[in-house]
C-alpha cells in the first residue's frame, strides 16, 4: 500500500482588494492511495488506486474563478504471462470524473460589488486503455 500527500498553506495581500487571500489556482492538499497485489504463481499483479478531490481560486481583475475536480477511483491487472510481454489492463475514472467551475463576477473589479455568477458541471466516463510493452 502507497499513500502519497502533500499540504500547502499560502496567504498574500490581494492588489486588487487589500484584503488576505490564498495563492492563485494552488490546491491546498492533494491525496493518493494505491494498493497493490502480486500474484507469483499467475506472473501477475492487480491493484486499485483513489486520488481526492481537489479544488483552487483563480482570481482575475473583475472575476473570482472557483473549481473543483471530484475524487477519482482507477484500477489495474498485470501480466507477463504473455511470452516477451508485459500487459496492462487500466481502467481509470471508474466512477467517472466529475468536474464543477463557479464564475463570480464584480463590477468594476473584485473590489467593487457582485453582478453575477456563472456554474459550469461537467462529467466525464472511464477510461479502459489496453498496453502491451516489450524490450527491445
Amino acid at each position: 500500500m502507497t499513500l502519497d500527500g502533500t499540504w500547502r498553506g499560502s496567504r498574500l495581500r490581494d492588489p486588487v482588494t487589500g484584503r488576505n487571500r490564498v495563492m492563485d489556482d494552488i490546491s491546498p492538499r492533494s491525496i493518493t492511495a494505491e494498493f497493490r497485489h502480486d500474484v507469483p504463481a499467475f506472473k501477475s499483479s492487480w491493484g486499485v488506486n483513489w486520488t481526492a478531490a481537489v479544488h483552487g481560486d483563480v482570481f482575475y481583475t473583475g472575476e473570482v474563478l472557483r473549481w473543483r475536480d471530484h475524487a477519482l477511483w482507477g484500477a489495474y491487472v498485470e501480466t507477463t504471462a504473455i511470452a516477451g510481454f508485459k500487459t496492462t489492463l487500466t481502467v481509470k475514472a471508474i466512477n467517472g470524473q466529475d468536474f464543477s467551475r463557479l464564475r463570480r463576477f464584480y463590477s468594476p473589479s473584485r473590489a467593487g460589488s457582485f453582478s453575477g455568477s456563472e456554474q459550469r458541471a461537467q462529467r466525464e466516463g472511464a477510461i479502459v486503455s489496453l498496453s502491451l510493452a516489450r524490450s527491445l
